[in-house]
C-alpha cells in the first residue's frame, strides 16, 4: 500500500551569501562594536542592562548621556560579553548591517515559509502560467480575480496546501555568519550601467564610490537540514472536489517537484544572463556565475535541485517572474511600478567578492538525505551547553512532559517578544504552531500569537488589518477558525 504522506529529509547548502532580514538594523556603537582587526563583537541589549543595572546610583550616572558603548564601557569599567563575532569587509565597521532571522536562543535558521515560498513560485510557473483563462485581461481587478481563482481563494484552499516544509536546524551564529557588502546594480538614462549610492540617491558609474548595504548572512558552503512532507490524500481527486482545492502536481511525488523547480532556475538564469548580457563587460562576474550555475544545474544527481530564496532575488524571484508581459503592463500601471521607458525590474543586488559585485545572493542546493538526518542534527546541543548530543538527548527524556512543554511555549512568547514584523514572518511563526503534533499545544501556541497580533497598535492591529483584507490577519483568523480560538 502506498504511503499517504511522503516525507524526505532535505540537506540545504549556500551557493552565494543568504540574507533572511527580521526587520531589523543593528547599529554601529550600540549592538556591535569592533573587537580585532576584520571583526565585530554582537552585544545582547538586555544583557547589557542586566549589567548596568548591578553599578550603584546608575539612573542618575546616565541621565543625559547620549547612548555610546564604547563609553559606556569606559565610564564604567565594565566587561561586556558578545553573544558572537562577525567578519566584516574593508577596514572600517560600517554604521548600520541588516539583521538575519534568528531563534530565541540567537541562532540563525532558515524559515521553512522561505524555501516554501521559492517553491510555490517555480510550481506555479509550471502548472499555471500558460492557462488561457489567466490571460489576456484588461484590467488589474480580472487579473487579481484570475490569480485568486487558480491559486485558491484562502490559505485554506491554496494549491500548495498539500506540501509542508519545516524550518532548518538552527545554527551557531559565530561559526556561519559574516557581514557582507551588497552593491545595486542599476541602469541609467541612455541604457548605461551604473550602480546605487545610497548616500545621495543617485546613480553614478563607479561602484567603488557607491555606498552599499551590508548584511548579516550566512556564508557561502554552509549546510543545514529541513524536513519536507506531501500529503498525498489531498491531492486525490475526490478530495480535492470535496475541498474546493485547485488542481496542482503538488502532491503527486518529490520528482514532480524537483524537476519543476530546476527547470524555473534554468529559466531564470538564462534570462539573468540575456539581460545582463547587454551591460558586459561591466556584468562579466556576474555573468560567469549564472553559466557556472546552469552547469550545476544541467549535472545534479537524481532527487537534487537548485532554487534561490528570500533578500536579494527581488520581484522577478520571488513575485512577478511568473507575469507575462501585457499582464504585467496592466499590474505596473496599477502598482505604480517601475520608471517609464525602463526595463522593469532594472536593478540588482549583488555581493561584493574579491573587491568585485558578482554574487547575486540567496542561491541554494537541496539534496535529498536518509529520513533520520533531520532527527539526528536536531538534537544538536543548545548554545552554551558542552554536554555530548547523547547527553543532551538523556536529559531531555528524564524531563516531564508539562515541562517540556513551557518550555516551548516559553520559547515562543520570546521568540514573539522579538519579532518586530509579524506580517513578514506570520508563515514562519504559524509553521511552527502547526510544527506541533498535539491539538491543545497548537491551540495554546495560537493564542500566544493571537494576543501579540492584537497588542500592536490600533493602525497595524490584527482587527483593523483583518478588516482590510491583509494576508497576515486572514492566515492568522483562518488558523484560529481551524483550531477553535475564539479571535
Amino acid at each position: 500500500m502506498e504511503a499517504v504522506t511522503l516525507t524526505q529529509t532535505w540537506k540545504i547548502t549556500t551557493l552565494t551569501p543568504l540574507h533572511i532580514g527580521d526587520g531589523e538594523e543593528m547599529k554601529y556603537n550600540m549592538d556591535y562594536l569592533p573587537s580585532r582587526k576584520g571583526m565585530l563583537d554582537v552585544i545582547e541589549q538586555d544583557d547589557l542592562i542586566d549589567l548596568l543595572i548591578t553599578i550603584p546610583d546608575i539612573a542618575h550616572r546616565v541621565r543625559g548621556m547620549e547612548y555610546d558603548l564604547n563609553k559606556i564601557k569606559s565610564d564604567f569599567k565594565i566587561s561586556i560579553t558578545p553573544i558572537y563575532s562577525l567578519n566584516y569587509p574593508g577596514t572600517r565597521a560600517p554604521d548600520s548591517i541588516r539583521r538575519f532571522i534568528k531563534d530565541a536562543r540567537n541562532r540563525p535558521y532558515i524559515p521553512g515559509s522561505s524555501l516554501k515560498g521559492a517553491i510555490r513560485t517555480a510550481i506555479w510557473c509550471s502548472d499555471y502560467l500558460d492557462r488561457s483563462d489567466l490571460f489576456p485581461i484588461r484590467k488589474y481587478r480580472d487579473f487579481e480575480k484570475s490569480v485568486k481563482n487558480l491559486s485558491g481563494r484562502d490559505p485554506q484552499h491554496d494549491f500548495m496546501r498539500p506540501f509542508h516544509i519545516s524550518d532548518s536546524t538552527p545554527l551557531e551564529p559565530g561559526n556561519v555568519l559574516r557581514v557582507e557588502e551588497v552593491k545595486i546594480f542599476n541602469i541609467m538614462h541612455g541604457n548605461k550601467s551604473g550602480w546605487k549610492d545610497f548616500k545621495t540617491r543617485k546613480t553614478i558609474d563607479d561602484f567603488n564610490k557607491a555606498t552599499g548595504i551590508y548584511i548579516e548572512a550566512i556564508k557561502e558552503g554552509v549546510e543545514t537540514y529541513v524536513e519536507a512532507s506531501l500529503d498525498r490524500f489531498l491531492g486525490t481527486e475526490i478530495i480535492k472536489k470535496a475541498g474546493e482545492l485547485p488542481d496542482s502536481t503538488i502532491s503527486k511525488e518529490f520528482t514532480f517537484i524537483v524537476e519543476k523547480i530546476n527547470q524555473h532556475s534554468r529559466d531564470f538564469a538564462q534570462k539573468e544572463l540575456e539581460f545582463l548580457k547587454q551591460f558586459s563587460p561591466v556584468t562579466s562576474p556576474v555573468l560567469n556565475f549564472y553559466n557556472d550555475l546552469i552547469n550545476k544545474i544541467n549535472t545534479l544527481s537524481s532527487g537534487s535541485f537548485i532554487t534561490r530564496i528570500a533578500w536579494g532575488g527581488g520581484w522577478r524571484a520571488m513575485t512577478g517572474n511568473w507575469i507575462k508581459e501585457d499582464a504585467l503592463l496592466i499590474v505596473r500601471r496599477e502598482k505604480r511600478l517601475g520608471r517609464r521607458g525602463f526595463p522593469f525590474p532594472k536593478t540588482r543586488r549583488l555581493v561584493i567578492k574579491d573587491g568585485i559585485p558578482s554574487l547575486p545572493p540567496g542561491w541554494l542546493k537541496i539534496e535529498p538525505v536518509t529520513e533520520m538526518t533531520f532527527k539526528e542534527k536536531a538534537l544538536t546541543p543548545l548554545s552554551g551547553v558542552k554536554s555530548p548530543e547523547k547527553e543532551v538527548a538523556s536529559i531531555m527524556e528524564k524531563k516531564i512532559p508539562k515541562e517540556l512543554w513551557e518550555e516551548t511555549l516559553a520559547d515562543f512568547r520570546e521568540k514573539l517578544s522579538r519579532t518586530q514584523n509579524i506580517a513578514g514572518e506570520i508563515d514562519s511563526l504559524i509553521g511552527s504552531i502547526n510544527a506541533q503534533e498535539e491539538r491543545n499545544k497548537r491551540q495554546d501556541m495560537c493564542r500566544v500569537l493571537l494576543q501579540k497580533a492584537k497588542a500592536l497598535k490600533k493602525k497595524k492591529g490584527f482587527q483593523r488589518a483583518l478588516k482590510d483584507g491583509k494576508r497576515w490577519a486572514v492566515k492568522l483568523k483562518a488558523l484560529c477558525d481551524e483550531l477553535g480560538v475564539e479571535v
